[in-house]
């Protein structure tokens, strides 16, 4: 997976900067899968040009997601931008509604995030997944 958000954040100083037109033919290599992490949703869900261009550029490859606590009309943005997946639900009910727009859900039980707890009692339908790492 290629990386989406180099630095993570505009107050982070990583070293280094990975615009959409770098990561363009890092998405055309094979052992590219797709987009990682899309931590930027507030980007996507407004709009930026360059969060928009990095989207654009994993179209037909997996685009996977970062959106805590997202929901509603933020969410709805958020999918219909192609981004498929999210590990950073935390709750039942937030769990429940990403699974009925469409979105896979990846529970966390590490050394840092765990929520497999709250994540297990949800009824997931059959063609919805849920992974655990």
């Amino acid at each position: 997976m290629i990386p989406s958000c180099v630095p993570a954040t505009h107050l982070e100083t990583s070293g280094a900067v990975l615009s959409a037109e770098e990561i363009k033919p890092l998405l055309k290599e094979p052992w590219a899968l797709g987009l990682a992490e899309m931590m930027n949703f507030p980007g996507v869900i407004f709009g930026d040009p360059e969060v928009l261009r990095k989207l654009d550029a994993a179209r037909g490859k997996r685009i996977d997601g970062h959106a805590p606590l997202l929901s509603g009309k933020d969410l709805n943005a958020y999918l219909a931008a192609g981004i498929r997946s999210d590990h950073e639900t935390t709750t039942l009910k937030e769990a429940k509604e990403k699974l009925s727009k469409g979105m896979w859900i990846m529970a966390r039980e590490g050394s840092t995030a765990r929520n497999l707890r709250a994540l297990l009692p949800s009824p997931l339908p059959k063609t919805q997944g849920v992974f655990c790492w």
